[in-house]
């Protein structure tokens, strides 16, 4: 497949988990109380940093190396001999642990529900596996069929729910939904035993323990950067109603980084291919091209969040979480610090993992202190405004690193810039006038979003929408 098809697949695998995973939300937060939406939220979270804790890295090293030595048969081999008994054994291991957090945390649905719980994240994590394994061969096309299967249980099994049901039922439909995603693309990453008994050499195997201990520190803390870090002190110092609050702004702030992100897992492959064939010019050249393609959907997607936001949250999840909306619009101006997505993985690829593991340990450190500080003025827009702090020096902190590692060329300074500035004044308007009128908002995103897209170029100085333009037609012809 070319790199347009496997961004392609990825996209479509994305926007159907990410939208899924965003009405799921939106049909429980109507069903359930505040209390056990707040619940489930923190089960979820439980769920996926379980999951990272058990994973060691395993995830980073097969989606990397199972990408890197495409082709070479044998070595894929001797990699998926080593990789499946670790996939399997650390999902149980995830499994049990997500036990133990449930019984520390208090959770209401343990030990009741311990049973279901520990499948959900079993199956979770072994999905998650076979997603990374399948992520590295570049069949994208399996990883959108299991995410499909996933959303259609997901979606039909919450919506079906019996006006009775309760937060025990969520988590059997979501472990259906895992168990059944999970088998999808187990015959083709098995394909790869059956080629016979080879062996990975000792010196190559060591650069992958490498690599996946660097990762795996470098995911486990960018996931409480990221994703949902600060769930634990909201909980503990706010109580379940905070959390449901702000799991509302912090899912439809996750669909946005979704909506960013579209298509990147085909375009990280092919980076990581062309770095690993020696072609770092032409990966450069992708990457700035990609970053400047990220920021004119930041600047468009968080505009629109902006500007709507608060009418985006009444309407989608029901006018009682209107308190989420300020932490929505705090939240959204950290989305710019994606538009270093690339050039962090190939800081990744060059470093070993150890740049992004250094900046990401100082950037949750710097996370947790904001809300410990913020919060119990602030309470869940002083949690939003440390995450959107972290995340943005994360993001300066991979800027100067590119420069100094990659050289200037692999970063678009004038169009992040101009994005970041567009963003801040939008901001400031709203935060200055307060409440405008419906028409006042679409004139104001009209203007803002007009004004940002003529101003964007390409790295050959033409303006991006003439070039995406020209390109359409050329593919046309």
């Amino acid at each position: 497949m070319s790199i347009l098809r496997h961004s392609a697949w990825s996209a479509a695998a994305a926007i159907v988990l990410t939208g899924s995973r965003f009405v799921v939300v939106a049909i429980l937060a109507r069903r359930l109380s505040q209390g056990a939406l707040g619940q489930y939220a923190y089960a979820q979270w439980l769920v996926d940093i379980s999951f990272l804790f058990c994973s060691l890295g395993v995830t980073g090293a097969i989606s990397r190396f199972a990408a890197q030595y495409s082709h070479a048969p044998l070595l894929l081999s001797g990699l998926f001999r080593r990789w499946w008994p670790l996939a399997l054994g650390l999902s149980f291991l995830t499994g049990l642990v997500v036990l133990c957090g449930a019984w520390a945390s208090r959770l209401a649905m343990f030990p009741d529900d311990a049973p279901s719980l520990l499948v959900w994240a079993t199956a979770s994590a072994l999905w998650s596996m076979q997603t990374a394994a399948l992520a590295g061969l570049k069949r994208f096309d399996l990883i959108f069929r299991a995410n499909t299967i996933a959303a259609a249980v997901m979606l039909a099994g919450t919506a079906l729910l019996p006006s009775a049901a309760d937060i025990a039922d969520v988590i059997k439909v979501m472990a259906l939904a895992c168990i059944l995603a999970a088998t999808v693309g187990i015959s083709t990453t098995k394909t790869f035993l059956r080629l016979g008994n080879a062996d990975i050499d000792p010196s190559l195997w060591r650069v992958v323990k490498t690599y996946a201990g660097n990762t795996w520190i470098s995911s486990l803390i960018a996931s409480l950067v990221w994703s949902r870090g600060e769930f634990p002190m909201i909980k503990s110092v706010l109580g379940d109603l905070a959390v449901a609050q702000y799991a509302v702004a912090i899912t439809t702030y996750g669909a946005a980084m979704q909506g960013v992100m579209l298509g990147l897992g085909g375009v990280g492959a092919h980076l990581t291919s062309l770095w690993g064939q020696g072609r770092k010019e032409e990966a450069l050249c992708l990457s700035r091209s990609v970053m400047d393609l990220q920021l004119t959907v930041i600047g468009s997607g968080a505009l629109a969040l902006l500007v709507f936001g608060d009418q985006l949250v009444e309407f989608v999840y029901s006018a009682s979480y209107a308190a989420a909306a300020p932490s929505l619009r705090v939240l959204t101006l950290g989305l710019l610090s994606l538009s270093l997505a690339t050039q962090s993985l190939l800081l990744q690829i060059e470093t070993n993992a150890s740049f992004n593991r250094n900046s990401l340990l100082v950037g949750v450190a710097l996370l947790y202190l904001l809300v410990a500080a913020l919060i119990y003025d602030w309470g869940i827009l002083g949690a939003a405004v440390a995450r959107s702090g972290a995340m943005i020096f994360i993001a300066m902190a991979t800027l100067i690193w590119s420069v100094k590692v990659l050289g200037s060329r692999s970063v678009s300074f004038a169009n992040m810039a101009v994005v970041a500035c567009v963003l801040i004044a939008v901001f400031s308007i709203q935060m200055r006038v307060g409440s405008l009128g419906l028409m006042e908002r679409v004139i104001l995103f009209l203007i803002s979003s007009g004004g940002l897209l003529l101003a964007l170029r390409d790295q050959n100085g033409e303006q991006i929408l003439r070039a995406g333009y020209r390109w359409l037609v050329r593919k046309k012809v």
